[in-house]
C-alpha cells in the first residue's frame, strides 16, 4: 500500500473566453501536477512534476501567472493533458495507494478533468485523505475552520525553502506535513465524486440584539454607555464575528 500525495494548479478564463460553453464541464484546466508517492515506512519511492499546456484556456490568466510564476511560455511549450495525465497513471502504477490532498478541492477538479478529456475508465480514486482536516484538528480549530498550507509548514517549523502555489512544492510541503502528524489516527474515507448540486436546507438567518448588547454594557458598568461608546461596542462585535483575529497558539 503507498500515500500518493498530491497538488494541481489550475488556469481558467477570463475576457473573452468566458463565453466559452465548456466552462461548465471545465470550469479549473489543471496546468500543473506535482506528486510524491510514499510508501507504508513514509520513505520516498517516487515523484511527478509537469507542466501542461491548456487547450480550453491557453492564454494564462494574469492573476494565477502572478500567483503561479507559471510564465505563457512554459505551458505553450508544454504537452497537453492527455500526455501527461497518461505519464501520471504510469506514475500512480497498479499498486494500492491512498490518495492525499490539502483539501477537497483537487480531488474534485481532478476528476473533472478526467472525465473532459475521456480518462473515466482509466483512473478511480478509492480511499483518500484530506490532510487539510487533520491539521486543523491538531492545532484545534474551531469547527469549520480550516488552517492554510503555510500556516501549518510554519507552525510545525519546517523549513520554507520553495515557493507555494507550485504544486510539486505544494506537494511537497503537505507530505512534510503528513509525516509530522499522527497518522495512525487519520482514516481513509472512500471518495464518491458527485458533480449534482444538492439542494441546501438553509437555517433562519439570525439576527443580532444590538440593543441588548448594550444594555448589557450598561448593565455590568452600572452606567449609560454613550453614542460613540455604542458605535465601537457594536464594531468591536462585528469584527470579532469575523474571527479574523483569531489566533492560534503555537505547540510547545
Amino acid at each position: 500500500m503507498y500515500y500518493l500525495i498530491f497538488d494541481l494548479e489550475f488556469n481558467q478564463a477570463f475576457g473573452e473566453a468566458l463565453k466559452n460553453p465548456k466552462n461548465e464541464k471545465c470550469p479549473f484546466e489543471i496546468i500543473q501536477i506535482g506528486a510524491y508517492k510514499l510508501d507504508e515506512a513514509l520513505q520516498e519511492v517516487g515523484t511527478f512534476d509537469a507542466i501542461i499546456k491548456p487547450t480550453l484556456y491557453p492564454k494564462m490568466h494574469p492573476f494565477i501567472g502572478e500567483l503561479t510564476n507559471i510564465k505563457q511560455e512554459q505551458l505553450d511549450m508544454a504537452k497537453p493533458f492527455k500526455e501527461i495525465f497518461q505519464d501520471f497513471l504510469e506514475f500512480i502504477g497498479d499498486t494500492e495507494n491512498i490518495y492525499c490532498v490539502w483539501g477537497m478541492g483537487d480531488l474534485k477538479e481532478l476528476y473533472r478533468n478526467v472525465i473532459f478529456h475521456g480518462f473515466k475508465k482509466e483512473f478511480h480514486i478509492e480511499r483518500y485523505i484530506n490532510i487539510q482536516r487533520y491539521a486543523s484538528k491538531h492545532f484545534q480549530l474551531p469547527s469549520g475552520n480550516l488552517i492554510g498550507l503555510r500556516n501549518a509548514v510554519e507552525f510545525l517549523n519546517i523549513p520554507i525553502d520553495k515557493s507555494l502555489h507550485d504544486a510539486f512544492n505544494d506537494a511537497y510541503f503537505t507530505k512534510e506535513v503528513f509525516k509530522i502528524l499522527e497518522i495512525n489516527k487519520m482514516k481513509p474515507k472512500i471518495y464518491s465524486y458527485n458533480l449534482t448540486k444538492t439542494t441546501i436546507k438553509r437555517k433562519p438567518k439570525k439576527k443580532i440584539n444590538y440593543k441588548g448588547l448594550i444594555a448589557q454594557f450598561e448593565k455590568m458598568y452600572d452606567r449609560e454607555i454613550s453614542e460613540e461608546e455604542k458605535a465601537i461596542i457594536i464594531l468591536a462585535f462585528k469584527m470579532g464575528m469575523t474571527g479574523q483575529f483569531q489566533k492560534i497558539d503555537k505547540p510547545k
